[in-house]
């Protein structure tokens, strides 16, 4: 567990691995008691800066995998100072203000909006049943 200064606000967690100009990072703000018990016995195990490893490969006593389950806290911090202690959050791409991806695929339109038209709105419930004629002779 560490401390670490994040956009100016001093934040405590546990650090899953750590490079020259990157952190992966799970803030204790996010965790329950019980998912703090199961990351500080990772940790005792292998050390801070290394749990990432470890996680992937232990299965926790839910039967989850331990990366998979915490995928959604981790956080991904640069490295902005000459220490490393000032660092900055980069947001995920499902966030609200992330940046989008460059090669992310283009929509196409429909032909119904090249011609200006806009589709029917879609009625809730099952679609009508269709009348058909008779075609038997008497």
């Amino acid at each position: 567990m560490r401390d670490l200064r994040i956009d100016g606000k001093l934040k405590r967690g546990f650090v899953l691995k750590e490079t020259d100009e990157r952190i992966l990072f799970i803030p204790l703000t996010v965790l329950t008691r019980t998912d703090y018990n199961r990351l500080l016995e990772i940790e005792e195990k292998t050390g801070a800066g290394v749990m990432l490893n470890t996680m992937r490969d232990t299965k926790l006593d839910n039967g989850r995998n331990a990366l998979a389950l915490y995928d959604a806290l981790i956080s991904v911090l640069i490295k902005n100072g000459k220490d490393g202690n000032i660092t900055t959050r980069l947001p995920k791409p499902n966030e609200p203000g992330a940046a989008k991806a460059p090669d992310a695929p283009v929509a196409q339109s429909s032909p119904v909006g090249q011609k200006g038209e806009t589709p029917k709105p879609r009625r809730r419930g099952r679609p009508p049943k269709k009348k058909t004629e008779d075609t038997t002779e008497s």
